[in-house]
């Protein structure tokens, strides 16, 4: 009787772990898929679009134009990894892009301001708002999401009180210019620019106690706090780097 139960229970065992590996299978299959989904996409476009006019897809200017365009993007939304990653969102990055780019470009032609001065001007602008909104977020208890779209709005009024609501532009030929249209080796400086800055974020996040501690904040407050880790500094250095 006993030995006949052992053979029931062993047979009935069987397909429950087949049915268990082929979960585990799916959902393995569902977190590749979840965080380089949008790679293979991409990847797969490149496939198609150099199959469909390999002549002028696949050549040096169409790709260096490519990432000349996505230099700006790529460039914010690495700065705002930060912010994701402690668990909070940051809605006042293109605001504060934007008014950078007015304000770098009126403080030189209008102002006449050096290029290093104007530069580092707007980049203590956008540590400013970071600290402003991670004090928001972690001091006032604002939700992050309604905290910085108000900050971002007050950013909007600012742009258009200094502009007055017209372009802002840097005269041709000037030394701003030539930095953006000037390469390296054959490869634009906008393309070098957004590598370097994103191999620094590369680096701070994933070599660094910071970054660490970053990821730590983002994977469960609680056990962050618990283990020592100023979490509300934490938060605050993170908008602070989304703002720069």
């Amino acid at each position: 009787m006993s030995t006949t139960t052992l053979n029931v229970d062993s047979e009935t065992q069987e397909p429950v772990g087949e049915s268990r590996g082929s979960r585990n299978g799916g959902r393995s299959v569902l977190r590749f898929v979840g965080k380089y989904g949008t790679i293979i996409v991409l990847l797969g476009m490149c496939i198609g679009f150099s199959a469909g006019n390999p002549s002028a897809f696949v050549t040096w200017r169409n790709i260096s134009n490519i990432l000349t365009e996505a230099s700006l993007t790529a460039v914010v939304a690495g700065g705002l990894t930060f912010p994701l990653l402690v668990g909070e969102f940051d809605m006042s990055v293109g605001f504060s892009a934007s008014l950078s780019c007015v304000l770098v470009a009126g403080l030189m032609s209008q102002q006449h301001l050096p290029i290093g001065a104007a530069i580092l001007l707007v980049i203590l602008l956008g540590a400013v708002v970071g600290v402003v909104n991670g004090l928001i977020v972690t001091k006032v208890g604002v939700n992050a999401l309604v905290g910085t779209l108000g900050t971002g709005t007050v950013l909007v009024g600012i742009d258009y009180a200094y502009s007055g609501g017209l372009p802002v532009s840097v005269p041709s030929g000037s030394q701003f210019g030539q930095i953006f249209d000037g390469s390296v080796w054959g490869i634009p400086n906008p393309i070098v620019i957004m590598v370097v800055i994103l191999g620094i974020l590369w680096l701070v996040l994933n070599r660094t106690a910071l970054g660490q501690a970053t990821q730590a904040t983002g994977g469960n407050v609680v056990a962050a706090r618990l283990s020592g880790i100023r979490v509300d500094r934490v938060k605050v250095i993170a908008f602070t780097i989304a703002g720069i």
